[in-house]
C-alpha cells in the first residue's frame, strides 16, 4: 500500500547507548556516532564529571561535538557521551506538492520561481531593502517608514538666475544660473547641471518643467517671448517646447511677470540639452532687464522628476 515518508526498514538493529573517546590534553572536537539534535540531547561525561550543555561544549552538524576546553589526557577512554535523543532521519516536502501552514519562520533566504500572493501585510525589518536580483535596494524603508526608490522620481531641482540681465536688442540664451540658496534644499540628488545657460541630465526619465520670468521694461511697450528648447542632438539644433508671451510696461508700472510648464521625456542622457531662451520671436529691448537674484526666485526654472523610463 502506499505510504508517505522515508522507506520502511526490512531488519531492525539496536543503536548504541553511549560512545566513549580519549581525551589527549589538546583535541576539543570529536565526531558523535549518531546525529543529535541539539546540545541536550547526550550527556557527556569527562573523567567522571558531568558536562553542562551548551557551556562545556556544543554540538554542530548534528555529529561535532566540541568542547570549551580539550579534555585531559587520562590513560583509557576518559570521555563518556550518552545518547538521550538522537536523530534517526528526515522528512522533505514533496517539491511538486502544495504547502499550507498557517506560520512559518525561515532563517535563511527564500528563493522562489513563482508569484508570492498574500492576503495580509508584508512586513520587513526596520532599515530593510526591497529589490531584484540586480537592484537589491530598489526600495529602502527606514525604521521611522520613510520609502526611498534607488531609481526614484524624488528628484527636484530650481535654478534661479543669480543677477539682472539687460537686453541686448537681439535673442538670447539666459545663462547665469546657479541653485537657489537661503532655506532652499534640492529633493533627492543633483539630477540637472548647466554650464553657459546650457543644462544636462543625469539620468532618463520624465520630468515636468516650471519657469517664470521677471523683467523690468522700463515702461516702455516692448513684448517679447521667453520659451524653452530642448536639443536631442547634443546641442546641434533645438525645437521649442514651452513658450509665453510678454506684454510690455504698462502706465501703472515697468514691472511684468510671465510662467509656464510642461512636462518632457529624457531617453538619452549623452544627446540631451535643454536651454531658457529669449526673444526669438521679438527681440529683447536693451530698455529690458530680465531680473535676477541668487537668493530668491525672480527669473528661475524647476525641474521635478515624475517618473523613470
Amino acid at each position: 500500500m502506499p505510504y508517505i515518508g522515508n522507506t520502511a526498514g526490512d531488519r531492525f538493529v539496536a543503536s548504541k547507548a553511549a560512545s566513549v573517546y580519549s581525551g589527549n590534553g589538546s583535541t576539543t572536537a570529536f565526531t558523535l556516532e549518531h546525529s543529535v539534535g541539539s546540545d541536550e540531547d547526550i550527556l557527556v561525561s569527562v573523567d567522571g564529571v558531568i558536562q553542562e550543555p551548551s557551556v562545556a561544549y556544543a554540538v554542530s552538524s548534528g555529529t561535532t561535538l566540541t568542547f570549551t576546553a580539550a579534555p585531559s589526557s587520562n590513560s583509557g577512554n576518559n570521555i563518556f557521551v550518552y545518547y538521550l535523543f538522537r536523530t534517526v532521519g528526515t522528512v522533505s516536502h514533496p517539491s511538486n506538492q502544495a504547502l499550507t501552514a498557517t506560520t512559518g519562520t525561515f532563517s535563511g533566504a527564500i528563493t522562489g520561481g513563482g508569484v508570492l500572493t498574500t492576503g495580509g501585510n508584508v512586513v520587513i525589518p526596520n532599515a530593510g531593502n526591497i529589490g531584484s536580483a540586480s537592484d537589491t535596494d530598489a526600495i529602502a524603508i527606514s525604521s521611522g517608514g520613510v520609502v526611498t526608490l534607488s531609481q526614484s522620481s524624488q528628484r527636484a531641482q530650481t535654478f534661479v538666475l543669480q543677477a539682472d540681465q539687460a537686453g541686448g536688442n537681439a535673442e538670447e540664451t539666459l545663462t547665469n544660473w546657479g541653485e537657489s540658496s537661503s532655506d532652499y534644499t534640492r529633493v533627492g540628488a543633483a539630477n540637472f547641471t548647466q554650464s553657459s545657460g546650457i543644462f544636462s541630465s543625469a539620468t532618463t526619465g520624465t520630468f515636468l518643467c516650471m519657469y517664470n520670468i521677471s523683467v523690468n521694461t522700463g515702461d516702455a511697450q516692448d513684448a517679447f517671448d521667453f520659451r524653452v528648447e530642448i536639443s536631442t542632438n547634443s546641442g546641434s539644433s533645438f525645437t521649442g517646447r514651452g513658450v509665453g508671451y510678454t506684454e510690455g510696461g504698462t502706465g501703472s508700472g515697468p514691472y511684468i511677470h510671465g510662467s509656464n510648464q510642461f512636462i518632457f521625456t529624457v531617453s538619452n542622457t549623452t544627446t540631451f540639452r535643454l536651454r531658457y531662451r529669449l526673444g526669438a520671436v521679438n527681440s529683447v529691448g536693451s530698455q529690458n532687464e530680465v531680473l535676477g537674484d541668487s537668493d530668491q526666485a525672480e527669473t528661475s526654472i524647476t525641474f521635478i522628476k515624475l517618473g523613470v523610463i
